[in-house]
């Protein structure tokens, strides 16, 4: 009977003592917390808020750029980068395109 150690109490428990989860190459594989420290972990942590997930790190909406592809907006870019007064010219104007 193959033995595995838990991560939380550290104790060398059966296999049949730790969950099990799918792999994304789709290959089962045990957990690293037993089941007793797990059920132990849930009923303390029951009843308290969960941190909230990361969210999406959302890019600023580019206002001067609203109505351009994609593409035109790198051709202007790459434009912008090779001509500083252009640059200059665009951030001077930009309360206009708001």
């Amino acid at each position: 009977m193959d033995t595995k150690i838990c991560l939380h109490c550290n104790q060398q428990k059966s296999l049949e003592s730790f969950g099990t989860f799918k792999k994304r190459n789709g290959e089962k594989d045990y957990r690293n917390v037993c089941k007793e420290c797990q059920n132990k972990q849930r009923r303390e942590n029951e009843g308290k808020p969960q941190t909230p997930r990361k969210t999406q790190n959302i890019k600023p909406e580019r206002t001067i750029y609203n109505m351009l592809s994609e593409e035109q907006i790198k051709k202007l870019e790459d434009l912008a980068n090779k001509h500083e007064d252009i640059v200059k010219m665009l951030s001077d104007r930009l309360d206009l395109w708001i």
